[in-house]
Order: structure tokens, then sequence, then C-alpha cells
């Protein structure tokens, strides 16, 4: 995990209690999306709501960066993170509590694993191994997986 250069130290603590408590309290996927968070080279983002989209949203850092990984074909999952950038609202750190953040980063850690799955599986081009799923299917599985936690 990467804190891009906006993010502030107590934000940067607030957001590592929020991982250690979702390790505590979640089942064995919200554990192993902490670890895919806290493993990886994926980059935490901070911007006020009206910016990142609600809560919280994932979108490619470096989209020129993952289109030549993909080309070059092989990437891995987890070399496929550091494409990715986890966007957290502003509001939802200063006015969630502890709570907002764990839902929002159970939420989009979900979705910063789909946008590294499915970098990885592209660069391997073997079609019928690819994941791309529908927004649909996308934004129903964060939800599920937000409300189990």
């Amino acid at each position: 995990m990467r804190f891009h250069e906006n993010v502030p130290e107590l934000d940067r603590r607030r957001i590592n209690q929020a991982l250690e408590d979702i390790e505590t309290y979640g089942d064995r996927f919200h554990f192993d999306t902490v670890k895919f968070i806290r493993d990886t080279d994926l980059v935490i983002y901070l911007d006020i709501a009206s910016k990142v989209g609600g809560s919280g949203s994932v979108q490619l850092d470096d989209p020129a960066g993952a289109r030549k990984a993909v080309k070059a074909g092989g990437l891995e999952v987890f070399d496929a993170a550091r494409y990715v950038r986890l966007n957290i609202a502003r509001e939802t750190i200063d006015t969630g509590g502890q709570r907002g953040i764990e839902g929002t980063f159970v939420h989009e850690g979900k979705h910063a694993r789909d946008f590294a799955l499915m970098l990885s599986t592209f660069s391997k081009g073997i079609e019928e191994k690819i994941f791309n799923p529908t927004a649909f299917q996308r934004e129903y599985s964060a939800h599920l997986t937000a409300a189990l936690y």
C-alpha cells in the first residue's frame, strides 16, 4: 500500500486502524482484502466526495502504464495492483468515523481486487479465463462484501 502524498499522517493512522479492525472483525474474504491492500503497491488517495465520486471509488492510477503492462503480457494480480488507485472521500474520514472508513475499505477494496484481476487476466490473453464482469456484477459483489462485514 502506498499513500498518495495528499494523505496526512493523522488520516494514515486512521486508515491503518480501520484495516486492523477489518482484519479483527471481518471474515476470511475481508482479511484477504486487507492483505491485498497492504501487501501490494495499491495507491490510497484522499479528496473531497465530489471529486472522489461518493464515499470512495477505484480507478487506474497510471492508465498508460497499465496498458503497457497488459500489452507486455504475463501480469500477475499482485503486480497489477500498482496501477490501481483506491480513492477515499475526505468526508468519509471526517464524518463517517472508523466504521465509515472500514465499510468504504471493504467495499472499495473488493473493487480494487477486481481491477487488478481484470488487468492480470487481460494481460494473459486466455479468452476463456478473462475476468470481465459487468458493472452490475462488480457493484453487486462489492455491496454484498460490505453487507457481510
